[in-house]
């Protein structure tokens, strides 16, 4: 997974994204994936925003869509910055086109 690392020195909003961030997204998709329940990219997706505030930063929930063998298929993922934090897995987020509507939790 080194492909999906959070670059060190990424900035954001004059801030840096941590390792503690990184260290975050990787907690969640652990738990996801050794969880007892199937978990959807939008209840992963929440669970890592709320964590990332808690420890003070100021992550965005995205949404987004495409069209999957003729059917409408959504995605649910976080963005702090310019930087996709996809708790679904490498590079599924760039797939969708995100909608322009942002929604934070204030």
């Amino acid at each position: 997974m080194a492909d999906c690392d959070i670059p060190a020195e990424t900035r954001f909003d004059g801030m840096v994204v941590t390792a503690l961030a990184e260290q975050t997204l990787k907690m969640v998709r652990s738990a996801a994936a050794n969880s007892l329940f199937q978990t959807t990219c939008l209840q992963r997706s929440m669970v890592l925003l709320t964590l990332l505030r808690r420890q003070g930063l100021r992550p965005e929930l995205r949404f987004g869509a495409r069209v999957e063998a003729g059917a409408l298929a959504a995605h649910a993922w976080v963005e702090m910055g310019s930087v996709s934090l996809d708790p679904s897995g490498c590079g599924r987020s760039e797939a969708f086109a995100p909608f322009a509507l942002r929604a934070t939790l204030g």
